[in-house]
């Protein structure tokens, strides 16, 4: 008789643990575990009566590491301008993982004047890059105002990606998680001597 009534509670405490793993959405691995710890301890120690289980969420092995994940990867922010070849932005974001805004890729955008591009790359945390030549005009654009702004200039597709590749070791890997060009201009092309130290700067040398 006693052996039926151990069996009874076990069954239904089993019966509870499952549904309240069911409820909480807890894994069948994380389910199996729990069950394993309950059942050692109650041949450990048996008790004299039935207590109600307390079970706390386990998290997955994703969501526990994910934060630290998040601390390690950080991807350079950048703000394409229209002008920008689709190739190009393809190679940001696959080759040196950039994470691209690009205005093509936003309908509400691509028809904004450049001095709205100029002030939303800020407001979004993001380092503009360009084309256009009329950002460094610092009448027009203030260094004070800009969140960093990068003008390339090469006579050919393969020309940029080496461009781009130089920027992605002496401008973002070093500092990805914040804008290392805040209020700076950056005019890079071929001929570009690497990145001064302060200042707004038209690289034509």
């Amino acid at each position: 008789m006693r052996q039926q009534r151990a069996g009874l509670r076990e069954a239904t405490s089993r019966r509870v643990l499952v549904a309240s793993a069911t409820i909480l959405g807890i894994s069948r691995v994380d389910l199996a575990l729990m069950r394993s710890c309950h059942g050692a301890s109650r041949t450990a120690k048996p008790l004299a009566s039935p207590r109600p289980v307390t079970i706390q969420r386990m998290g997955t092995l994703a969501s526990e590491l994910g934060p630290h994940v998040d601390r390690t990867h950080v991807q350079s922010r950048v703000y394409v301008d229209a002008n920008v070849p689709a190739r190009l932005v393809a190679f940001m974001r696959q080759s040196l993982d950039w994470d691209v805004m690009f205005v093509l890729e936003h309908d509400d955008l691509r028809r904004a004047r450049d001095g709205e591009h100029y002030r939303l790359a800020r407001q979004l945390r993001r380092t503009l890059i360009t084309l256009d030549r009329d950002y460094l005009d610092d009448r027009q654009f203030p260094p004070a105002e800009s969140g960093g702004v990068i003008v390339l200039m090469a006579p050919e597709e393969r020309g940029y990606v080496n461009l781009l590749k130089r920027l992605d070791e002496e401008v973002f890997r070093p500092e990805p998680e914040r804008l290392p060009l805040e209020g700076r201009k950056l005019h890079v092309h071929v001929d570009w001597s690497g990145l001064p130290r302060e200042g707004s700067f038209d690289v034509t040398a």
